[in-house]
């Protein structure tokens, strides 16, 4: 796992007698890339005009927890309903697409990104909803 080292003085007062303290931490964090971490990807869907549908996408891993946002046609979306699984170090986001019209056919995929590393976004697997007639 890749190791990211943090250094800082911390100073702090000791109320007893008064004086200062200064104090020098070292800490390792740890993070894990989200390179190839889904575990779920988005499934195509067929679904009737006004009807609901509904996407989902697991991160297996991200340490600290990945953050997730949609795409509809490779552009942004929306941010989703994300929530971190307990126990684990899985990130899980979903979309609910409801009373659907024509317009809301295309491809949806989810872009996960670890804080730490912005610069290294990952896409899912996009699925395809298609809305057809009633």
């Amino acid at each position: 796992l890749p190791i990211l080292h943090i250094e800082y003085i911390d100073v702090w007062k000791v109320i007893r007698n008064g004086s200062f303290k200064s104090t020098k931490i070292l800490t390792d964090i740890f993070f894990i890339d989200i390179n190839n971490q889904y575990s779920t990807h988005p499934a195509n869907a067929t679904k009737r005009f006004g009807e609901t549908a509904n996407f989902a996408c697991v991160i297996k891993e991200s340490l600290p927890y990945a953050t997730i946002h949609w795409e509809k046609n490779g552009h942004y979306f929306a941010d989703g309903q994300s929530m971190q699984i307990p126990n684990t170090k899985s990130t899980s986001s979903g979309i609910f697409l409801r009373n659907l019209t024509f317009s809301d056919a295309g491809f949806y995929g989810c872009v996960a990104e670890n804080p730490l590393l912005p610069s290294q976004i990952k896409r899912s697997k996009t699925a395809y909803l298609n809305v057809q007639r009633k």
